[in-house]
């Protein structure tokens, strides 16, 4: 669970300018910062040992094809440092939490660790982390480096600093664009509202095709469904102070409602499985904007629908009026539990900064937390020139700049047991059949008792 994303400040009023790029000069620091990744990662095998090494641990999840892309990362990091070696331990995402937690608890604890949004509220009031604080303030490498407010924000907890950050993510709506060219539909203004996604999803149904609509997003039984919350209701599943359970009031109740009858508007195909948009059968789709490029590889290999496009919009406004997109970032951060403080700082010190964002980022591991033309170029650089002017342009001028329709969802210590309450009811609801009045009533009950009991725990 994962970009993106904010450091030292947001666009500057001159951004925008920027965003008006020069190719020759994209190609020029392409061609200047992938060499030096590059040469790094050599030197690091083939420099000489270097005797008493201080050996460091990085903990990360990810799969089998993950590894050698890490190893390039802390290659780079040797090479620049050539007194550490580090080994990099990689679980599965399922595992990754769980074993982390163990390690700590047994004195086996990774020295770096990559710190999930919604574990950053238990970890910290669990003792488990480091507070940097201190470490951040007075670093030169981090001070400088520009990264996006909300991506601080998420290494940040109670106003203490107990990482920096990896990366910053945000929820997104994929537009495809040919379904509506070829339905003789326009493409949503970026104010479009709950009705014209309806609507318009509804215009470019078409059943012989296989075309569908968006399906329902709020079923995500995750995080995610909180952004329905907020912009229907202008609330969490809980009040500000997280003391009041407010899954079933009123306006909770309409939306709820509104889906319903939007599923029956918007139903899938008889095929379901023509009805995803990755396949190119669905008009609208609510993801993650690191989907990007899952989602034009999946484009390429579309057969019979080339050429096939896509377009980026924030959420459509609800009818309270709010326009949020749900987003949150991920931290690196060192376990107190460590015995060697100092030089895990300098590992995450590092990772955060410039030539770690760089090496990240060419990789595809994260999206850039750094405002840089740059580092953004490099990370799109699988899509067409043009494609990419306008994802990034939309990424600075609107989704985490300019507008900042992006707003970080922090997460609170109950939050993973509650989510399972919500992602039960909710699916009762949709999947089942069963009343959003009698299910969020109960949802209601249970999460009540959730704080009842977080209370006496602490």
């Amino acid at each position: 669970m994962v970009r993106k994303e904010r450091v030292g400040g947001r666009s500057a009023g001159g951004t925008r300018s920027r965003f008006l790029w020069s190719w020759s000069m994209r190609w020029a620091v392409h061609k200047a910062v992938t060499p030096v990744i590059l040469a790094a990662s050599v030197a690091a095998v083939a420099s000489p040992a270097v005797s008493a090494r201080t050996q460091l641990v990085l903990a990360t999840y990810g799969d089998g094809q993950d590894v050698n892309k890490w190893n390039e990362v802390v290659g780079a990091f040797t090479a620049r440092y050539p007194q550490y070696e580090v080994k990099v331990q990689i679980s599965t995402f399922n595992e990754y939490p769980t074993k982390i937690v163990t390690q700590i608890a047994t004195g086996n604890a990774p020295d770096v660790i990559m710190t999930w949004a919604q574990y950053k509220p238990k970890w910290v009031e669990q003792g488990l982390l480091l507070d940097v604080t201190d470490r951040w303030a007075a670093s030169e490498t981090l001070k400088g480096a520009g990264f996006y407010p909300a991506a601080v924000d998420a290494a940040r907890w109670n106003d203490r600093m107990y990482g920096v950050p990896f990366d910053y993510n945000s929820m997104v709506w994929y537009v495809n664009t040919t379904i509506l060219d070829e339905a003789g539909l326009a493409v949503p203004d970026d104010d479009w509202t709950v009705e014209d996604m309806r609507i318009t999803s509804r215009k470019a149904l078409n059943p012989v095709k296989g075309i569908s609509g968006p399906g329902i997003p709020i079923d995500w039984g995750w995080g995610p469904n909180i952004q329905w919350y907020w912009n229907w209701t202008g609330h969490e599943w809980l009040d500000g102070t997280r003391t009041r359970v407010l899954v079933n009031d009123g306006k909770a109740l309409d939306m709820f409602n509104w889906w319903l009858r939007a599923r029956n508007d918007l139903s899938l195909p008889p095929d379901k499985s023509k009805g995803d948009f990755f396949g190119g059968y669905q008009s609208m789709w609510e993801g993650w904007f690191t989907y990007t490029r899952m989602i034009w590889d999946a484009f390429k290999q579309v057969k019979g629908r080339e050429p096939y496009d896509f377009t980026l919009k924030p959420y459509p406004k609800a009818p309270s009026g709010n326009q949020r997109n749900f987003a949150q970032g991920h931290m690196w951060s060192i376990p107190a539990a460590s015995t060697r403080h100092d030089d895990a700082w300098k590992l995450a010190e590092w990772l955060a900064g410039p030539e770690g964002q760089a090496a990240l980022t060419r990789l595809k591991i994260a999206a850039p937390g750094i405002l840089s033309e740059s580092l953004w170029l490099s990370y799109l650089d699988y899509l067409p020139a043009a494609k990419q002017r306008e994802v990034v342009a939309f990424v600075h001028l609107k989704l985490y700049g300019g507008k900042g329709y992006a707003r970080n969802f922090n997460y609170w210590t109950a939050f993973d047991v509650m989510n399972e309450v919500m992602i039960k009811h909710i699916r009762a609801i949709f999947q089942q059949g069963k009343a959003p009045e009698n299910e969020l009533a109960i949802a209601r009950e249970e999460l009540e008792n959730v704080l009842k009991q977080q209370g006496q725990n602490r």
